[in-house]
Formats: structure tokens, C-alpha cells, sequence
């Protein structure tokens, strides 16, 4: 099947032209030299006279070039599809398909140098404030107190 159609990102910044399609997979040429490059269908939709995808532009030309037939392992590993790898992390106790994450979110974290333990904690530790009724600023009124220091600490007798 031969396509002549657009692929752009979801900020409208074109990728290229979708030339073809083979199997689970956009063939998408750019480029003065006509680099191509395939992306999962998974990532595309139709929208008008074009296709839009969720992943960057940069993503798609960091992947590996198609010259030629497909290395559907190399693609796939690429974009962290679950097919690229023998057993996956995410797998679990099902079966994979093959547009199936390999990796986890927080998988995906690490590899990007982010602590999602530290990040959790910190997190944690902001919503539990011991006094979650006080804001962290000082709050002064017009009188130049501060409403929130000043305020009765005991109730009322009621008579």
C-alpha cells in the first residue's frame, strides 16, 4: 500500500511522508537524502489529510534506518515495544502483543536518571504536614499581625 500522506507530531512539527507500510509498521521518509525510518502504527492516528503521533520527532529520526527489510528487534527495543525483547519486564502472568510496553514507567525513570524512590518520598513528605490547616508562608493581616500565629489555640466555654 502506498501512502503520500504527512506524519506530524501532536504539536503539528512534521516528520515526514508516510511511503508505505509493512506489517505493524509506518515506513516514513525525510530528509534531502530520503532517510527512512519505520514507526509503529500503534503511535498513529489519522486526522484529516494526515497522521498524527505521540512520539517526538527526534525519537523517530534517533531510530534505526530502514534499508531495505525491517529488523523488527532493533525497531521494537527502540521504541521499548514489548516484541523487541525475549521476556520482558512487564509481561507478567499474560500474554505479550506485540505494540505491548517492555519496560515500566518507573523503568522508563530510571533510565532517564530520575529516582522514583527519592521522587516518592519527597512527594510523601510534602503531604504530611504536621499542620496541614497553616500554608508554609507567613499570612500578615492589615494590622500587621499574623492571623493564623495570633489565633485562639482553645475553644470557647460554651455556657
Amino acid at each position: 500500500m502506498h501512502h503520500e500522506h504527512d506524519l506530524v507530531t501532536l504539536d503539528d512539527d512534521k516528520v515526514g511522508h508516510i511511503v508505505g507500510e509493512e506489517d505493524d509498521y509506518y515506513l516514513v521518509e525525510h530528509g534531502l537524502r530520503k532517510t527512512k525510518h519505520a514507526v509503529p502504527k500503534t503511535f498513529v492516528e489519522k486526522r484529516g489529510d494526515c497522521y498524527c503521533t505521540t512520539l517526538s520527532k527526534q525519537l523517530i529520526h534517533d531510530s534505526p534506518k530502514v534499508n531495505g527489510e525491517l529488523d523488527y528487534v532493533l525497531i521494537a527495543q527502540h521504541y521499548g515495544l514489548a516484541e523487541g525483547f525475549d521476556d520482558p519486564m512487564t509481561r507478567g502472568d499474560g500474554d505479550v502483543l506485540p505494540d505491548d510496553p517492555a519496560r515500566s514507567a518507573e523503568e522508563d525513570a530510571v533510565a532517564a536518571g530520575v529516582d522514583p524512590v527519592r521522587q516518592r518520598v519527597a512527594t510523601r513528605e510534602a503531604l504530611t504536614d504536621p499542620d496541614p490547616g497553616r500554608p508554609k508562608y507567613d499570612s500578615p493581616g492589615l494590622t500587621g499581625g499574623d492571623r493564623y500565629r495570633d489565633a485562639r489555640t482553645e475553644t470557647p466555654k460554651q455556657e
